[in-house]
């Protein structure tokens, strides 16, 4: 009803909840509706489980094999190295020929890796071979998530579903990262040490094999014949990342995207010479950025984690290690829950900056936290910096990179953060022995500001739409 000054009465403040939440559930449900999309992103769901209960599965296996748990984790530390290597390279090749080409070979490879090294363990097979199968395994592991967070930009109708999309992503990386290790150690500690891996590999060649068969998304208009990405192009790819172009009826009018030319809605082929180029998608200067920054948040991610273990073992309660790191993820996951329903007005490049701002605060408190307990409380606040961070890291870095090589960037990060969790244990390991705990919680405060810093220093290598 309008009031006397002619305006129109403000909504009861009862009633602002509820909206809000119906407008977040209505977001959910707008990015469940993009059916090629959520497919592809349910098909990957086993590739997903599976790749992360085959590390800790592996440790379990190889340290009942041999007691201990030097070359467990040696044999691991190769397949991870392996993996960070092998994801971008096969999401490039995946970007160049189309996953219905390039997965069930991968996933063929991945599976034979693995069982190659049960084989090996099982029948003590000399550990050179151990090795051998692990980098075989890790270089073929699919970028699942990279993939589909490249579906995810090839068909939302507009850029709050991708944001939406990008959320369904993180989500599910913290739930696979969480409840895949769990899984792998209850199966290989309490059933039989071989069935994790036996399963790991039989899960990623089931989902690699289901993604591969999904139908590549239309497009709106043929590219110039010669160019990766159409349909009259030899090595057409099907990845849902068509250069230059939209789903079919996507009817989106967002600018920036990838394929089109900053602050225009006019399509833009790949850069001709990208494919050839070493550094591949890695030579685009966005994607250089954001992998420096989620190196230094793997670190931030391992170095949490043996700290916190180190620090619950000298309060004399090792196994409550896990909840309390739990916190972390569980926070994570809330967090990133509650991004993909907000309709976000700022720039993708302006949350990134913001979200690793917040990190490093959060991390300031690790060193100050008092007893278990307060522990618990102050990993909990960098968590909640985790997943909207990196969702916006996904968001900026879809606004400057070309389509025919989204996923290869998708999976650099991946890289990047798999690289810095292994540096980040190796270090933080280090500190703790030499100085403590509390010292082990400097390096992820470190590693967080750097990361900080460096996406601030970069703004307009990040920003879309540079003045």
């Amino acid at each position: 009803m309008p009031t006397r000054l002619g305006r129109r009465s403000a909504p009861a403040p009862s009633t602002l909840p509820t909206s809000r939440i119906a407008a977040g559930i209505g977001r959910y449900a707008a990015a469940l509706r993009v059916s090629g999309a959520v497919r592809y992103y349910g098909a990957s769901l086993p590739v997903r489980f599976g790749a992360a209960m085959l590390g800790l599965g592996m440790l379990v296996l190889i340290r009942h094999a041999t007691g201990g748990y030097a070359a467990a984790g040696a044999v691991v530390g190769t397949l991870a190295v392996a993996s960070a290597v092998g994801g971008p390279l096969a999401a490039r090749v995946t970007d160049r020929y189309g996953p219905r080409r390039v997965l069930p070979p991968l996933v063929a490879g991945n599976a034979l890796g693995a069982v190659g090294l049960v084989v090996a363990v099982t029948t003590t097979a000399p550990v050179p071979l151990w090795y051998a199968a692990a980098v075989v395994a890790g270089l073929c592991t699919p970028a699942a998530g990279s993939l589909t967070r490249a579906r995810w930009s090839a068909l939302a109708p507009d850029r709050p579903v991708l944001s939406t999309g990008f959320a369904l992503e993180s989500l599910t990386d913290d739930l696979t990262f969480v409840v895949g290790p769990v899984l792998a150690t209850l199966l290989g500690s309490l059933v039989q040490p071989a069935l994790a891996p036996l399963l790991s590999a039989l899960l990623v060649l089931a989902g690699g094999v289901a993604m591969a068969i999904q139908r590549p998304p239309a497009q709106t208009a043929p590219s110039a014949p010669g160019h990766p990405g159409t349909d009259a192009a030899p090595g057409h790819p099907d990845t849902g990342t068509a250069p230059g172009h939209r789903a079919a009826g996507a009817g989106s009018t967002r600018t920036g995207g990838p394929g089109a030319a900053p602050g225009t809605g006019t399509p833009r082929p790949p850069r001709r010479g990208a494919w050839h180029g070493v550094a591949g998608a890695l030579g685009i200067p966005a994607v250089r950025v954001m992998a420096g920054a989620f190196v230094a948040t793997g670190v931030v991610f391992s170095g949490i984690q043996v700290s916190v273990a180190a620090a619950a073992s000298g309060y004399g309660h090792a196994a409550a290690a896990g909840p309390v790191y739990g916190c972390f993820g569980l926070a994570s996951m809330c967090a990133g829950l509650g991004y993909g329903a907000i309709g976000w007005r700022s720039a993708p490049h302006r949350r990134v900056a913001a979200g690793f701002g917040c990190l490093a605060a959060g991390c300031a408190l690790l060193p100050l936290a008092p007893g278990l307990g307060g522990l618990a409380a102050a990993v909990t606040v960098p968590g909640l910096a985790v997943a909207p961070t990196v969702i916006a890291g996904n968001t900026a870095l879809e606004q400057r990179v070309g389509a025919g090589q989204l996923a290869e960037a998708f999976a650099w990060l991946g890289g990047a953060c798999a690289l810095g969790v292994a540096v980040g244990s190796a270090a933080a390991g280090r500190i703790v022995d030499g100085y403590g705990p509390r010292a082990g919680f400097l390096l992820p405060v470190v590693a967080a500001a750097v990361a900080a810093l460096l996406v601030a220093r970069s703004a307009g290598t990040l920003d879309p739409h540079p003045r």
